[in-house]
């Protein structure tokens, strides 16, 4: 759901979104045993009792709650033992050395009926993105480093979706991230966790689309 910016919406949409960003595993849990596919489902480890949630105020693409909600209960679309034993060796890492990694792979294709350019355009996008907890002090007080890094490349000749507004004769962009920039860094930053989680900086190279909607703030 999207909320309708406005001066006086500003703190209530970021305290709906701080819950929105926690994700739920019992349920998940749940409907893989009913469906009698535990063999097939990838579970990440429970925590202690005494652990403190880790959701923020940031979006499902910031690189913790990516990482958390990627490791949660999955039911793989083409199951395999490498898969399982993918992730059951970023556990392992994660648990000896505090490093949680990931990453992704995505293509975006756009057509238009007609146009004075190109007609089409496709791009791919590779992300590996990770933190490292340097620190972890009791009741939520940690410290890590976060950090993602990206490659956006065009297939062949083709334009990437991000450029077909301008050959349609758009003034604007159509699925930015999908770009022929190539290699990027995109996140390197410190998170500074503090007064039981409640209190957090964060210093370094931040994606600002990680804790607000830029593109409801300007006009193509």
């Amino acid at each position: 759901m999207r909320l309708k910016w406005c001066k006086k919406c500003n703190l209530i949409g970021l305290m709906l979104f701080a819950f929105a960003v926690v994700p739920v595993q019992a349920d998940d849990a749940a409907a893989c045993q009913e469906d009698n596919i535990e063999a097939q489902c990838v579970s990440r480890k429970t925590e202690s009792s005494d652990s403190v949630s880790t959701g923020t105020l940031a979006n499902s693409e910031q690189v913790e709650n990516r990482l958390d909600i990627d490791s949660n209960l999955v039911a793989p679309m083409f199951p395999s033992s490498f898969a399982r034993g993918y992730f059951g060796w970023k556990e392992r890492i994660k648990k000896d050395n505090g490093v949680d990694i990931g990453g992704d792979y995505s293509i975006g294709y756009l057509k238009a009926s007609d146009s004075p350019g190109e007609d089409d355009a496709v791009s791919g996008m590779y992300r590996f993105f990770g933190s490292w907890e340097a620190f972890k002090g009791e009741q939520g007080n940690s410290g890590a480093l976060i950090w993602k890094i990206e490659h956006r490349h065009a297939y062949g000749g083709n334009i990437a979706p991000g450029s077909l507004g301008f050959e349609t004769g758009y003034i604007g962009l159509f699925l930015p991230p999908f770009s022929d920039q190539g290699t990027r860094l995109t996140n390197l930053y410190w998170r500074q966790r503090m007064k039981g989680g409640n209190l957090v900086f964060v210093g370094g190279f931040v994606d600002v689309t990680d804790y607000m909607d830029v593109y409801m703030l300007a006009s193509p």
